[in-house]
């Protein structure tokens, strides 16, 4: 997903995909919670948490130049 957002929007595509993998990751985190598995949620939800900390460290602002 980060190659296409980043050949669409070459300014914003990283920082675009970096949202995406947080929007996926809370999702799947929260799948896992509702269908009991404990290791799933676990796994997604840190996986939202580092691509959180990634985006509010500024990994989003790379710039093709």
């Amino acid at each position: 997903a980060r190659e296409l957002f980043q050949k669409f929007d070459p300014w914003n595509g990283m920082q675009n995909s970096l949202m995406l993998s947080v929007g996926a990751g809370v999702l799947m985190a929260l799948w896992g919670l509702s269908s009991g598995s404990q290791f799933m949620a676990i796994f997604f939800g840190y996986m939202a948490w580092e691509n959180y900390q990634r985006l509010q460290q500024g990994g989003g602002t790379r710039r093709p130049w």
